[in-house]
């Protein structure tokens, strides 16, 4: 009889992203998308269009909702012009197998865009991150803030370190952009000067606001 050792064995595919999105014909300003992310639905300063890893690190996928406003052009006036724009997003950080509540994320970010003549942009967003069931669990397998600004702590005789709070972050972020006089095919957007800042205020109770 012929013998066979993982040939025949179920096969695990890997998935890097699948998620649905609409924008409705009636409001094109507005997004609406869930599932496995393709990217952080956030704005963070950044050069050349990738994103800073101070707050998110790129290379994550996300699971959950996010709900995009962008409004271009709420005034345009002698080549000055002002872009709004609000991102929403509901994030699951972790599933837990062996009950308990997961922890997720909720993150509102309204923010403008304000364009100067052709080529130069100011733009501006603040952020506020809402962490839930975070407290007395393992690390995140991702970094949704620099490691040395989460507290973490080791409990009885475990050895494996977990978060002392639950985070929740206000973050303000700013960008003066400029287009690099190149022909068009090599044009991108450039920052001369960027800006994130995170603070994590805690109460007296020990949970950060």
């Amino acid at each position: 009889m012929a013998t066979f050792n993982s040939e025949f064995s179920k096969k695990f595919i890997g998935l890097n992203y699948a998620y649905l999105a609409y924008t409705p014909t009636f409001f094109p300003y507005l997004t609406v998308s869930g599932g496995k992310l393709k990217d952080i639905p956030l704005y963070q300063a950044n050069s050349y269009n990738i994103g800073s890893t101070f707050l998110w690190d790129q290379n994550i996928t996300p699971e959950g909702f996010a709900i995009v406003f962008n409004y271009p052009d709420l005034f345009n006036f002698n080549g000055v012009s002002l872009d709004v724009f609000m991102n929403n997003a509901f994030f699951v950080l972790d599933e837990f197998k062996a009950g308990g509540a997961s922890p997720y994320m909720l993150g509102f970010q309204p923010g403008i865009n304000f364009r100067l003549m052709k080529d130069f942009n100011f733009k501006v967003a603040a952020a506020y991150y809402d962490f839930y069931n975070i407290k007395h669990q393992a690390q995140l397998g991702f970094t949704p803030s620099p490691g040395d600004m989460n507290t973490l702590i080791l409990i009885g005789k475990s050895t494996t370190p977990v978060y002392a709070f639950n985070y929740n972050a206000f973050v303000e972020s700013a960008e003066l952009g400029y287009k690099t006089p190149f022909p068009s095919i090599m044009r991108m957007p450039a920052s001369l000067v960027k800006f994130t800042k995170i603070r994590i205020p805690m109460t007296a109770d020990g949970r950060e606001v």
